[in-house]
């Protein structure tokens, strides 16, 4: 149970990349579907992204909480079951996304999590950001370039920057996943 502090779910693939595909703030479960499905591995790799404090039981005492607990059960449950609904919904949009989709996307996900309406400077590395898009290095450099011309995004000192203006052509572009 993380207490403080955000940490960040990756999928670690044979090819060398890591896909970012959820995160995790104060009050998140992690490990519950591993222990209740009886997976003696972690399916994912959480990596802290801040300072973290988290509370920590054996599998053994979670399961033994949740049979002596109905209601704690059906909490988990539901819990996990939205978490895993939500996972889904994204999974399958995103899935059939090019490049330059999932990067203008990731853009517009950023400009809207800093809670403002300014300019956003993207501190992330090229290399967190193909992590979190499931894109090598290479192609997030092309996707940036390819932004870049074409007026979507702006380069200071190396740094990604969308400012309002151009967060409202991205809005523009309407991404829709082809199936």
């Amino acid at each position: 149970l993380v207490l403080s502090g955000n940490m960040e779910a990756l999928a670690e693939f044979p090819s060398g990349i890591h896909y970012s595909f959820s995160k995790f703030t104060a009050f998140d479960m992690i490990g519950e579907l591993e222990a209740i499905t009886g997976d003696e591995q972690y399916a994912i790799t959480v990596k802290a992204l801040t300072t973290c404090k988290a509370f920590c039981l054996s599998k053994e005492t979670f399961l033994n909480w949740l049979r002596q607990c109905p209601e704690a059960s059906l909490t988990v449950c539901s819990l996990l079951a939205e978490k895993l609904f939500m996972q889904l919904k994204v999974n399958r949009s995103f899935l059939f996304l090019d490049s330059i989709d999932r990067f203008s996307l990731h853009l517009i996900a950023c400009y809207q999590r800093q809670n403002f309406n300014a300019k956003l400077c993207l501190h992330s590395t090229r290399q967190q950001i193909a992590d979190e898009i499931g894109f090598c290095t290479k192609t997030v450099n092309r996707c940036v370039k390819r932004l870049a011309e074409q007026g979507y995004i702006s380069l200071e000192h190396n740094k990604i920057v969308v400012d309002q203006e151009q967060y409202q052509r991205l809005l523009a572009l309407d991404i829709k996943p082809s199936y």
